[in-house]
């Protein structure tokens, strides 16, 4: 019975989530925008077997594989009862982290972790993706590519620590946890490398008094399993390579071959960091108008959290002591590699940090309750802790919750506006002479809109890698195109519709081509 409280208390917090946000998941105008809708546009090829890429990247590449969208397309008629269907996406990917927590509470315990500390290491955990969204319990939801790898590194972390010490039993588990990972989010490959490495190098050391489990043909199938997974990850990247020109492989190649390593700032660096290891404290603390996230706390954090680390080394046995190695060597390789990454790529690297960081504060937390709460406690620990938890993230979620989205909807008054009703197929422009990320983003949205309804879009070839392959386009003047632009003509005319930050020009055939037409006319900005 006391194993099975921390997971009810797990489910109970979700389905106040589900309950307490009743009217936002059952709102019909949550649409997806931005890197949102060029994801659903990826799920919907997924829905047709066609989807071989994962979530794209500004640079012009995609992360390497399509597992979250074929789970999102599996999952989205099976919750049609939701009108939305990005709110089905999210459900089914609550769904999918609450499996993650329960397989984190498994191993925690696997890990000799007590009890009552296995229970507050969910509430930590759930806490950080609460904290990463500014205290939004929704982001527990979350859709987006790097928040999807948040809970699978904690599980690639935590599994190798166990195949460290010759537990087989996790490793389809963590090979599933790295697909997930990795197809979702590539820097995530940082700290799955770190531990694979540590992992071998333990082995290697260790090999002749490894006790390995299980034993006879269960080990085998465990193995042969574990093989076919990794196979299957690979599968997607390999076929897509094969049958585009360039394929993706190539087009990371040569992103990564053009922007060699550029040092950071080691300040710009902790920064980064420093938000991983402070926004619990901005979330829970706003209030007292400290400024948590200085360099001072973030340098008093980590120096705590190391001295906390290391007395927690020295007081436990092998397998979490492993738990303490492995999280700490996937955080440094992290901070490690951030310093070399190229461009704005370090600023991606630290969102998987959440996980581990709950990590850090559960060996704080176990500190402080060995050394005075478990005394007292005794075997009502687990249930005080359980207690707790509940009784801060229950009033937290009810008090939290997010408004239903505005009734708004840009392209019903864009069809309506230029009489798009029944047309075949469409041209989307982006005016690229304005840099404005409203500008490009509004081209996956309304791509999707526009596909949903059954009109075949296209888009300029250097967007392509955005919307699909299905949607470069084949003339070079089309029967209809939609110019995005942020610029406004200098006279009323009824082929613009203005919004906020961006508009919509209609052009015809006899317009010639939209760059041509753009820079012939005397446009104001």
């Amino acid at each position: 019975m006391m194993r099975t409280i921390p997971r009810l208390a797990l489910v109970l917090l979700v389905a106040s989530l589900v309950f307490f946000e009743l009217p936002f998941w059952f709102s019909p105008y949550l649409q997806e925008r931005g890197d949102l809708a060029a994801n659903a546009l990826q799920v919907e090829r997924a829905r047709e077997f066609q989807e071989f890429l994962g979530p794209y990247s500004q640079h012009g590449f995609h992360h390497p594989g399509p597992i979250s969208f074929y789970y999102f397309a599996a999952t989205q008629t099976l919750l049609a009862f939701l009108p939305s269907i990005l709110a089905r996406h999210m459900l089914a990917q609550l769904g999918l982290n609450l499996l993650c927590l329960a397989v984190i509470l498994r191993l925690l315990r696997n890990s000799s972790l007590e009890p009552p500390l296995v229970a507050a290491g969910g509430f930590l955990l759930a806490g950080q993706m609460i904290w990463l969204g500014g205290g939004s319990p929704l982001m527990l939801a979350n859709v987006w590519g790097p928040m999807l790898a948040v809970f699978p590194v904690v599980i690639f972390v935590l599994s190798a620590s166990r195949f460290s010490c010759g537990d087989l039993e996790w490793l389809p588990v963590a090979v599933l946890a790295a697909t997930v990972a990795i197809h979702n989010h590539l820097p995530s490959s940082t700290a799955l490398s770190a531990a694979v490495v540590a992992t071998l190098i333990l082995l290697g050391a260790r090999w002749r008094r490894i006790e390995w489990s299980p034993t006879g043909t269960r080990r085998w199938v465990l193995l042969a399993l574990s093989l076919f997974l990794l196979v299957l990850s690979l599968v997607p990247a390999v076929v897509e390579q094969a049958k585009t020109d360039p394929g993706n492989l190539t087009l990371l190649w040569r992103y990564f071959s053009a922007h060699g390593p550029e040092l950071h700032p080691w300040s710009e660096v902790i920064d980064k960091l420093g938000q991983a290891l402070t926004d619990p404290l901005v979330v829970l603390g706003s209030w007292t108008g400290w400024k948590v996230h200085s360099p001072f706390t973030v340098l008093f954090l980590l120096v705590s959290l190391m001295a906390v680390s290391a007395m927690q080394v020295r007081r436990s046995n092998r397998s979490w002591r492993l738990v303490i190695l492995f999280t700490w060597i996937a955080l440094v390789a992290t901070v490690i590699a951030a310093r070399s990454v190229p461009g704005n790529l370090h600023t991606y690297l630290f969102y998987y940090l959440y996980g581990l960081v709950g990590l850090l504060q559960l060996f704080v937390t176990r500190e402080i309750f060995d050394r005075w709460l478990a005394p007292r406690l005794k075997e009502k620990s687990t249930p005080a802790v359980i207690l707790a938890g509940v009784l801060f993230f229950l009033p937290w979620v009810f008090f939290h919750r997010n408004e239903p989205p505005l009734v708004v909807d840009r392209y019903a008054e864009i069809v309506a506006h230029f009489d798009l009703e029944g047309v075949n197929e469409i041209h989307l422009f982006v005016d690229k002479t304005v840099e404005n990320d409203q500008v490009w983003s509004t081209l996956p949205t309304l791509a999707l809109r526009f596909r949903r309804d059954g009109v075949r879009p296209t888009v300029p070839a250097d967007y392509v890698f955005l919307c699909g392959e299905e949607m470069r386009p084949e003339v070079e003047v089309h029967p209809l195109t939609l110019v995005i632009t942020r610029r406004r003509p200098p006279g009323p005319d009824e082929r613009y519709l203005p919004g906020k930050g961006w508009g919509i020009f209609l052009l015809r055939p006899e317009d010639g081509g939209p760059g041509a037409f753009l820079a012939g006319l005397p446009w104001m900005n």
